[in-house]
């Protein structure tokens, strides 16, 4: 039962200080080329990026990401 209540409260502790984990955005477009669309095509493609989160809801300490 104590271990229980103990990892039920490392838990608690790593959600409390759990911070938000930053987004990447990369504006994904080539060089040189005129750009055309028709009516409600895309115009440009945003490729968005967040680090993995671990079990403390930090970053992952391998440098994985997460498409958002």
């Amino acid at each position: 039962m104590n271990k229980l209540l103990l990892l039920v409260g490392l838990c608690l502790f790593g959600v409390a200080f759990a911070e938000d984990l930053p987004v990447t955005e990369k504006l994904v477009q080539k060089t040189g080329v005129s750009i055309e669309a028709h009516i409600g095509g895309q115009v440009f493609k945003v490729m968005r990026t967040s680090p993995l989160p671990n079990a403390f809801g930090r970053a992952d300490i391998f440098g994985r990401t997460v498409g958002v």
